[in-house]
């Protein structure tokens, strides 16, 4: 077989597995109405919730579907446009402890497919309503919301 050949093949299989990456490490930054129209149309979000989520997602990730933050007080991260605690909520896959509540892998809320993240807010919120959240606390809690009316 000739050297060109031979090369040929073995880059097959690595472009066909690099067309894969995308799917698997890309991330997303939302647009605020984009993010309203997904928060509403797909995961069923109340119109008049979701100012509050919107300013709980700014708060938290800049619309950054790949925001983390790792919390110095007890070593735990946050994770995702909704910035889930791996302490509780989800997987981190590092050994640390975990109650992993939505018995999930942290690394899904990095990606853009946000269902697994919204099952797990869904939970949290159940559990602890916007209180769950010290962005939403310290900046979004008796202040006045970005309007959502324009996105519809």
């Amino acid at each position: 077989m000739s050297s060109l050949k031979a090369i040929s093949l073995g880059i097959v299989p690595i472009i066909l597995f690099a067309g894969f990456l995308p799917s698997i490490t890309q991330a997303k930054v939302y647009g605020f109405c984009e993010l309203v129209q997904l928060l509403h149309y797909k995961h069923g979000i109340a119109r008049a919730d979701l100012p509050n989520w919107m300013c709980l997602v700014r708060s938290e990730s800049s619309f950054d579907t790949r925001a983390t933050h790792w919390n110095s007080y007890d070593g735990s991260t946050d994770w995702g446009l909704f910035q889930i605690n791996d302490r509780y909520w989800c997987d981190p896959g590092n050994q640390l402890p975990t109650a992993n509540v939505c018995r999930v892998k942290c690394s899904k809320f990095l990606v853009p497919n946000q269902d697994e993240a919204m099952k797990c807010v869904r939970k949290i919120y159940e559990v602890h309503g916007f209180e769950a959240w010290a962005g939403w606390k310290n900046q979004c809690r008796g202040r006045k919301l970005d309007d959502v009316k324009q996105c519809f």
